[in-house]
């Protein structure tokens, strides 16, 4: 993915503040994309997910490793430090994706997912660190019932927990994927994975991929829906 076209979206949805971040960074063979999900509310919510998002792209632009892990875990620290500085139980979910050279590592914590295309169909997402993922893993519940689920926004793991944040991470190469897409629980809660495939195949470029999902969350999500957000990503 020598010159990926990407394409960032957030939006407040029908909330008084947008505790979603984003951030995408791309010079020569090095890509990030990172999106983040702030939870704790009258606005500490946007600090944890702005603290993380910058946290990670900070420490991975300057050591020019994939050390995402540590990221991760520099990330989580950084949060705890903002949850001392305003007394708050502020956390965040994370999803960042990271090409260096030719490897493409993905990280993630919490509900906030990569989903990654090959051919035009998903053939990876991550698995959400929640109660409603652990219902599936149980067999209560299938994977398309997470949307609906009573415990869907109770997480296992967040960045700014007391324990250290452990990240899932996969490792790939920069080929295996021709587009991704990370978005916010508040963004794929009301696009379907059939509609993120039907919407690519649609479009010409990130933006028109993501306008085109947009349309979609608009046309189904109450007028106090969550915010939402999503970074589209297609190799050239």
């Amino acid at each position: 993915m020598k010159r990926p076209d990407f394409y960032l979206h957030s939006s407040i949805g029908g909330r008084e503040n947008n505790e979603d971040a984003c951030l995408a960074k791309s010079k020569c063979k090095r890509h990030l994309f990172v999106v983040a999900d702030g939870l704790g509310g009258h606005k500490d919510g946007q600090i944890a997910s702005r603290t993380a998002v910058n946290a990670i792209a900070d420490f991975l632009w300057q050591s020019a490793k994939n050390e995402i892990t540590d990221a991760i875990e520099i990330a989580s620290e950084a949060v705890r430090a903002e949850q001392e500085k305003h007394s708050s139980r502020m956390k965040t979910t994370v999803a960042a994706a990271y090409y260096n050279g030719d490897q493409l590592v993905f990280a993630h914590v919490g509900d906030t997912r990569i989903y990654a295309f090959s051919n035009g169909k998903i053939v990876f997402r991550t698995v959400d660190h929640s109660a409603s993922q652990l219902a599936v893993f149980a067999g209560e519940i299938t994977e398309a019932e997470i949307r609906g689920h009573v415990d869907r926004n109770l997480l296992i793991r967040t960045i700014g927990a007391k324990d250290a944040a452990k990240a899932d991470v996969t490792v790939a190469t920069d080929t295996q994927y021709d587009a991704l897409l990370l978005c916010t629980d508040g963004f794929w809660e009301y696009v379907l994975e059939n509609e993120m495939e039907e919407t690519l195949a649609q479009s010409r470029s990130a933006k028109d991929w993501i306008k085109a999902m947009t349309e979609i969350h608009a046309s189904r999500a109450p007028s106090d829906c969550d915010n939402n957000s999503a970074i589209a990503v297609i190799a050239r």
